[in-house]
């Protein structure tokens, strides 16, 4: 009797055993199936965060872009009105209408807030080019001649920078630093008259006036009716005292651009050593 309760109570025992092993299985597998799905679904709205987040920056992206693109645009129009309105640095000398004086400067002024706001705007050796040529029109020679720098930064052997360069040099009265420039100038073009008489200007300045005399001569070589050249010519002769040369060469000047160039001798203290002369006189009096 007593083996079969013992015998009894084992077969139970091992009953709970087995019913407790399935049940732990079961629990286990009902759990790892709820864990699964939960972390599906954490999965999949993970997904859809990252979707959105995606199409949002995306979306800033192509804003950003199209905001770029807007102010190059603006830029490129801006620099294109300049460069139809602006005189190059050689002739600023000439008489320019003071609608357009207001007119470059508005633009100037545009395309600095422009630049303020867009600090990643892409500028093109040419751009520079513009710009320094407007801010030199303005008189504003150190902003002019830091445009034309990185211009030769980007392009050592541009032309126009360089001797563009020389102009805001000579207005700054640095005029041994604008003899290297229109030097420079010259030894990668040397058939350009301008650069021969922006030459001569920095010669004349340093009062090297056989020299400048002989760049004045190297720029009528290449343009005869220079008119700027004649006259400057002219005033290098007087101060040598020499005054058949200088009457000859303003004379000339008078007759290519008369009134410009006879007010110009009538108060340029230049002249003062052949004043007296009467051909000079006479050349005054038209």
């Amino acid at each position: 009797m007593l083996q079969n309760i013992k015998s009894h109570i084992a077969l139970v025992s091992e009953l709970v055993t087995e019913t407790k092993q399935q049940l732990e299985t079961e629990v286990k597998t009902q759990l790892e199936k709820e864990v699964a799905a939960e972390v599906k679904k954490q999965t999949e709205d993970f997904k859809q965060e990252l979707e959105i987040l995606k199409s949002d920056f995306l979306g800033q992206l192509s804003q950003l872009n199209n905001l770029f693109l807007d102010a190059q645009n603006q830029k490129e129009l801006i620099l294109q009105q300049l460069s139809g309105l602006t005189p190059s640095p050689s002739l600023t000398q000439d008489y320019v209408h003071p609608e357009i004086q207001q007119k470059i400067q508005e633009l100037t002024t545009q395309l600095e807030i422009l630049k303020a706001g867009n600090t990643h705007l892409f500028f093109t050796a040419n751009d520079y080019l513009k710009q320094g040529d407007a801010l030199f029109f303005e008189g504003r020679y150190e902003d002019s001649l830091a445009c034309y720098e990185q211009v030769i930064q980007r392009e050592p052997n541009s032309f126009l920078a360089w001797i563009n360069h020389g102009w805001a040099l000579r207005r700054l009265g640095r005029y041994p630093k604008a003899l290297l420039s229109y030097q420079k100038a010259i030894a990668i073009q040397s058939d350009n008259y301008i650069a021969w008489f922006g030459c001569g200007n920095s010669l004349r300045k340093l009062q090297r006036h056989d020299e400048a005399i002989a760049s004045y001569e190297r720029a009528l070589e290449l343009q005869p009716e220079f008119h700027w050249a004649w006259c400057h010519k002219a005033r290098c002769h007087a101060l040598k005292n020499d005054r058949d040369l200088a009457i000859k060469s303003l004379t000339q000047a008078i007759k290519l651009r008369g009134d410009q160039h006879r007010e110009l001798a009538k108060n340029n203290s230049d002249f003062d050593l052949i004043r007296a002369d009467e051909r000079f006189k006479k050349i005054l009096a038209g």
